[in-house]
């Protein structure tokens, strides 16, 4: 279910891609000329307006990739728990807890490839 997921929005990314590159096109071939250095000055705000756009995405990119290393630790510690002999109270325990953080986990991977998405698309 979670890999279906990941292939729509991978695919509705690649979609929004297409789509921004197509309008951009467009706007590139109705643009009037400038002057070199006019269009130096055009192309630099640009890239201006795109680095404001991307900046508070690839924040939160980095954050959510820290989280899910964070989870990935703590994953592998309970899965490593659990090999060894528990009482069973300790046993429930552990396995709710490794189920929420691979839930977490889940949740995260999908933030993530959304957050990818968006910052790929500001960068087109």
């Amino acid at each position: 279910r979670v890999r279906e997921e990941i292939k729509d929005a991978a695919n509705a990314a690649q979609r929004e891609a297409r789509e921004a590159s197509t309008k951009k096109a467009a706007a590139a071939a109705t643009a009037p000329v400038l002057p070199a250095a006019e269009q130096r000055k055009h192309d630099a705000a640009q890239r201006q307006l795109l680095a404001e756009k991307a900046k508070p995405l690839k924040k939160e990119l980095g954050e959510v990739e820290h989280r899910m290393a964070q989870l990935q630790l703590q994953k592998s510690e309970q899965e490593k728990r659990l090999t060894t002999p528990l009482p069973a109270v300790e046993i429930a325990q552990a396995g709710k807890l490794l189920k929420t953080v691979q839930q977490e986990l889940e949740s995260l991977e999908t933030r993530w490839l959304d957050l990818s998405t968006q910052v790929d698309a500001v960068a087109v």
